[in-house]
């Protein structure tokens, strides 16, 4: 039962890892920088208070605020590098690169999502492999 259950959390990491490696690619430079801001911060925090052990409510707090600030920003880089790309290697007319660059608008947040939630399970699968 126990090599069961090992092949099935086996199967559940796989299947994980194919939602991870392309988004955390995509969101790596924003959560490299956003790591090394809360960093920064929660240092701070440690210096101006002597009560403070780890200040991680801090760094939870300082990256929700970073994340939520930058990521539409981060979002319309990097649509208007897809669609300098649609243009200049595949050399698309206007309205099917616009048609695009929409469908990757939208798209972009959510395969973000299911590749943070992936990472997630990907941890989960692997402590239970």
């Amino acid at each position: 039962m126990q090599i069961v259950l090992m092949l099935y959390s086996l199967i559940r990491l796989i299947l994980s890892m194919i939602f991870v490696l392309p988004g955390q690619v995509m969101t790596f430079p924003l959560a490299a920088a956003i790591s090394f801001y809360t960093e920064q911060e929660r240092i701070k925090a440690l210096k101006g208070s002597s009560v403070k052990i780890k200040a991680n409510d801090v760094k939870s707090s300082v990256k929700i605020v970073a994340y939520i600030s930058t990521f539409p920003v981060y979002l319309c880089m990097f649509t208007w590098l897809f669609n300098r790309t649609l243009r200049n290697n595949y050399e698309l007319d206007l309205q099917t690169r616009i048609f695009y660059s929409w469908i990757f608008f939208w798209m972009y947040p959510v395969i973000s999502i299911v590749s943070i939630r992936s990472t997630d399970g990907m941890r989960t699968h692997y402590t239970e492999f």
